[in-house]
């Protein structure tokens, strides 16, 4: 699996912010799958952002942005049916 779709999988059931998404891969996901650092998920997050797969849906304090998977991306399919 790519970060990518990983990332998209983890937007899909809530928005958040890329320090949430790092939490999630280093709490969640590293005994299973991989660690990803912050340097990997940001710059994924934006190549997401810019071909239109996720939007970003609010800005904080210090420029933190919680990005929500795109209303218009149908989830992927997994090729089983």
């Amino acid at each position: 699996m790519s970060l990518r779709y990983a990332l998209l999988g983890l937007l899909a059931d809530e928005p958040a912010s890329g320090y949430d998404l790092a939490r999630t891969f280093e709490i969640s996901l590293q005994r299973w799958a991989w660690h990803a650092r912050h340097s990997q998920i940001y710059p994924e997050l934006n190549k997401l952002a810019d071909e239109g797969l996720i939007d970003v849906v609010d800005e904080g304090a210090r420029g933190r942005r919680t990005y929500a998977r795109s209303p218009t991306v149908a989830a992927p399919s997994c090729g089983n049916g």
